[in-house]
């Protein structure tokens, strides 16, 4: 018999109203929230699920692509 890794993957999500002087501090104000627990997903807010071999590169990956994409917005940003 083999030993398997196989990672489980949750993702939640929820929206959220505010009223804000502009969609930054829209954001701003929910990402506060969020920080100090005052908002917290729970099953309700589950949407979907993965459920697969653990691969310890994916994370890896998915970071390099994040930083990427960062990059690229950052360079669009001093463009304009």
């Amino acid at each position: 018999m083999n030993k398997y890794k196989v990672e489980i993957t949750e993702y939640h999500q929820r929206v959220i109203e505010v009223d804000a002087e502009s969609e930054e501090d829209a954001i701003s104000m929910v990402k506060e929230d969020y920080r100090k627990e005052n908002i917290v997903l729970d099953d309700f807010d589950l949407t979907g699920l993965d459920i697969e071999i653990y691969n310890p590169n994916k994370f890896n990956k998915w970071f390099q692509i994040r930083c990427f994409m960062h990059l690229i917005s950052l360079y669009k940003a001093f463009l304009f």
